[in-house]
């Protein structure tokens, strides 16, 4: 839906933050490091920190679960149109 609203909009507004530059702390490794830059960056943009390591990627989700995503966008797009 996002997508969609994206390509079917004249503008796309955003907010923009620049932070610190992060380096690695005394002792500490390269995933406590991204871990700790992934919580500076979340509490600033007001997102909810979530455990992705981002190899979803590398593995193809389930048929079943592609069917939903797809029928519900379906759903999603066909409602927009409805609106207009």
């Amino acid at each position: 839906m996002h997508l969609l609203q994206l390509m079917t909009s004249w503008a796309v507004v955003c907010d923009v933050w620049y932070l610190e530059p992060q380096n690695l702390k005394p002792g500490e490794t390269p995933i406590e490091f991204a871990e700790r830059v992934r919580d500076i960056i979340s509490v600033r943009a007001g997102l909810k920190k979530v455990p992705w390591d981002g190899y979803l990627k590398y593995s193809r989700p389930s048929p079943k679960h592609r069917e939903m995503k797809q029928q519900s966008f379906a759903e999603s797009v066909l409602r927009r149109l409805e609106e207009k």
